[in-house]
């Protein structure tokens, strides 16, 4: 085979690691259509299917119709032929023909497959303590997911969130994947996107203090944020996402503190948690302020509050 491409000046390449970058740089592709499907529709390359086995004719079929690739019955020679005038007719387009082809497969396979078996998997073997739903007071806390993670990286890289932060840096693409493959893995936090009528209008969060498993903790760390151009956010259903998570997390068999640290300046978390019922526990740090929550006090508080609540 080397012999025959060397005559002819084509470039040979045998059995290679960079298939990506290989697709990512192909203008037309002529392909069997097995699992090469998938591949060549990530990277958006326009494509020739020769049909090669029965088990390929509806996934060639189905493509076609998709309006990325054209597929041919390839078993038989005339069909071969006429196969390689097409891809001669495809490769003459103008680059515009050709970029609506490539957008239209792109649509089709975001590569993101493995992530979500993952977390599915992963959500399948939580224990019943780490819910991927709670519901309560009016909205629906769903447990996060990777299509739930470039929103999120939105809301927390705004400043109206980021400024009230310990870490206030800018969080890249690519730090959001990371910190969310190692949440899928992890059994000492969960979570929730927080939403309303339909609406994505806030994170909230759990984590146990000592880092292990949230159902063994004894003391929480909850946290919690309003996307920043909701307009809940200063209304009195901002309290309603708190309400349901704490009400679940002192139904844990060994919960019986919850811890907050808020920065000094942040005058309106502090009167949000002391709405809750949370007690300032020390003001000594000049960086933050710790405030603690027994159950006791969240039950006084949930009741107050459930008298201006509509739910």
């Amino acid at each position: 085979l080397d012999d025959l491409c060397n005559k002819y000046g084509i470039c040979h390449i045998h059995n290679t690691r960079e298939m990506a970058q290989l697709l990512e740089n192909t203008r037309l592709a002529i392909s069997a259509p097995g699992s090469m499907v998938y591949e060549l529709a990530n990277r958006g390359v326009p494509s020739i299917f020769l049909i090669g086995a029965d088990n390929q004719v509806h996934s060639a079929h189905s493509q076609q119709k998709e309006g990325w690739c054209f597929s041919f019955e390839g078993r038989h020679s005339e069909n071969v032929a006429i196969a390689i005038n097409k891809a001669l007719d495809l490769w003459m387009l103008e680059d515009h023909s050709l970029e609506e082809m490539s957008q239209r497969a792109r649509k089709l396979v975001d590569g993101k497959g493995a992530e979500r078996i993952v977390a599915e998997i992963f959500n399948e073997n939580k224990e019943d303590t780490q819910s991927i739903s709670l519901e309560g007071f009016g909205v629906i806390l769903r447990a996060l997911t990777v299509d739930d993670v470039e929103l999120v990286r939105g809301w927390r890289n705004h400043p109206a969130v980021a400024d009230f932060m310990f870490d206030q840096s800018h969080i890249s693409k690519e730090q959001a994947q990371d910190w969310f493959e190692g949440l899928v893995l992890s059994d000492n936090q969960i979570f929730y996107l927080i939403e309303y009528k339909d609406e994505k209008i806030g994170v909230i969060s759990a984590k146990s203090q000592d880092g292990n498993r949230l159902s063994k903790a004894s003391v929480i760390i909850p946290g919690f944020y309003m996307a920043p151009q909701s307009r809940y956010k200063n209304s009195i259903l901002a309290f309603s996402p708190s309400l349901v998570l704490i009400e679940h997390l002192f139904n844990l068999p060994q919960c019986t503190k919850l811890l907050a640290q808020v920065l000094p300046d942040n005058k309106a978390a502090i009167r949000y948690n002391e709405s809750l019922g949370y007690i300032i526990q020390t003001d000594d740090s000049e960086d933050f302020i710790t405030m603690t929550l027994s159950a006791d006090s969240f039950e006084v508080a949930k009741q107050n509050l459930k008298k201006i609540l509509r739910f």
